[in-house]
């Protein structure tokens, strides 16, 4: 769980995420200058004018003809599901005209509530269930779509319960998820080297269980190499770092979590929390297994860092499932599996996290959006978007129980089983998700860059977030 500063290791969204955090939070409080439209895919344009409240239900039969909707999404190849097949297919289908907005990925979370301050929202959006839908749900950018789930009686037991949940904030439903996932509850691991040390991968017995905790420590000081003149040439082990749901799901898997059931407090400085820092630094600068952040290099994704030989195993979320196999070609042998229970021996830590597409409040056609945000999360499209390519699943069950997936990739039969345990992140009760997100890793680089003792930085990062939950709505 260890984080990755800027200099270090790239790893997808959470490279750019702590950048933008202050600033959009700032964003959401008061932005008073519109600014300039993002770049449309689409000739044709709709300007959002609402007034941020809800626009009353309309029928979804009243939604074709002559209407088009704007999806404000971000410019990542991950959503081209969207983008090249299903936009245009829901076009041909019902009529409705779909105009893509597409911002860039280092601009979107600060683009969209620049938006929302102009009214130049359109009618969906893109978001994630943590740490941006609740304070875009607070702030009235989005709109519950409660009402339309009543109305069409729609199921949301096709979902995984515990990503709809992501997907509330107080109890009122935000959005749908076009993927789900359990965080950083995997184990990649290469099984070349595996073998050769002699040691018995987690997948051995698939999909029964195998390893226990204490042997991932084993795992790693084996695989550890390191050469005559002290250089180490083979990382054991790399855990995740740099997003707070990472820290939510270790800390889970010690036994404790980071706010309390109401949110209204930290305890990561108790006994738990300390014993959690203490197991993730000691594999740095004890059991030296893991890389500590100056050993890491800009520029070199993790999958190239594992691709190239030079890392045993890594912690990640699903994505890297499918995408993992093309980046490592026939270099060596390897394979995923759930990450053992913790030292409890009761729990992996599951925390759900979603990609969420969002009505919002400035919505000119909220009966379309209904529309088109059930057509993109279907059974078929949570299949099909991971067969073209886009990494993760569709948040449902039979998804990932499909056997196009769990024959390619058996990993999907255990990663249900742990979609099924997986619970949502808890939300401070000032919904300040942003300004938590963004202390949580500030705090913990001092760890893992031995700047403090792990016991001293829970405490101070319990003091931290503490120092923010104390700050009103």
């Amino acid at each position: 769980m260890m984080r990755i500063p800027s200099h270090a290791v790239a790893i997808g969204r959470r490279r750019f995420l702590a950048v933008s955090l202050a600033a959009a939070g700032a964003l959401l409080v008061s932005c008073q200058q519109p600014a300039a439209s993002p770049t449309s895919v689409s000739t044709a344009r709709t300007t959002g004018a609402g007034s941020g409240t809800a626009a009353p239900a309309q029928t979804a039969a009243s939604a074709a003809g002559g209407i088009s909707i704007k999806y404000q999404q971000r410019s990542n190849q991950v959503e081209d599901f969207v983008r090249k097949r299903y936009g245009p297919q829901f076009e041909k289908e019902t009529g409705i005209k779909l105009i893509i907005e597409d911002i860039p990925d280092a601009q979107y979370f600060e683009k969209i509530p620049v938006l929302f301050a102009a009214q130049q929202l359109g009618d969906l959006v893109f978001s994630w269930t943590f740490p941006w839908l609740p304070p875009w749900a607070y702030k009235q950018m989005l709109r519950a779509i409660d009402d339309y789930v009543a109305q069409d009686k729609y199921d949301l037991g096709q979902f995984y319960k515990g990503v709809i949940d992501a997907c509330r904030l107080d109890g009122k439903l935000y959005g749908l998820p076009t993927i789900g996932h359990a965080c950083y509850t995997n184990i990649y691991f290469n099984r070349t080297l595996m073998q050769k040390a002699g040691i018995t991968p987690p997948d051995a017995k698939s999909p029964d269980e195998v390893w226990k905790w204490d042997d991932l420590l084993k795992a790693a000081q084996a695989l550890t190499k390191v050469s005559s003149d002290g250089k180490v040439e083979v990382w054991g082990f790399l855990p995740t770092r740099d997003f707070m749901p990472a820290t939510v799901s270790d800390l889970r898997m010690f036994g404790t979590d980071l706010l309390t059931s109401d949110g209204r407090s930290c305890t990561v400085g108790n006994d738990l929390g300390k014993q959690n820092y203490r197991y993730w630094y000691d594999l740095i600068y004890k059991s030296k297994v893991a890389p500590a952040p100056t050993d890491l290099v800009q520029g070199v994704g993790l999958a190239q860092f594992f691709a190239s030989g030079k890392l045993a195993m890594f912690q990640e979320a699903t994505a890297p499932v499918t995408t993992t196999g093309p980046v490592v070609g026939d270099k060596f042998e390897w394979g995923v599996f759930i990450l053992p229970k913790g030292p409890g021996g009761t729990s992996r830590g599951a925390t759900t996290f979603g990609n969420v597409t969002a009505i919002t409040s400035q919505a000119k056609q909220p009966a379309a959006a209904w529309k088109f945000l059930q057509y993109i999360t279907t059974h078929e499209v949570g299949v099909q978007k991971v067969l073209m390519g886009s990494g993760s699943p569709g948040a449902r069950p039979d998804v990932y129980q499909d056997p196009r997936l769990t024959g390619p990739y058996p990993w999907y039969k255990v990663g249900h089983i742990v979609m099924e345990e997986a619970v949502a992140p808890i939300i401070p009760w000032n919904v300040r998700t942003t300004e938590i997100q963004s202390a949580v890793p500030q705090v913990e680089d001092e760890i893992w860059l031995n700047k403090i003792g792990p016991e001293d930085g829970a405490v101070k990062l319990q003091q931290t977030i503490n120092d923010i939950l104390k700050q009103p709505k």
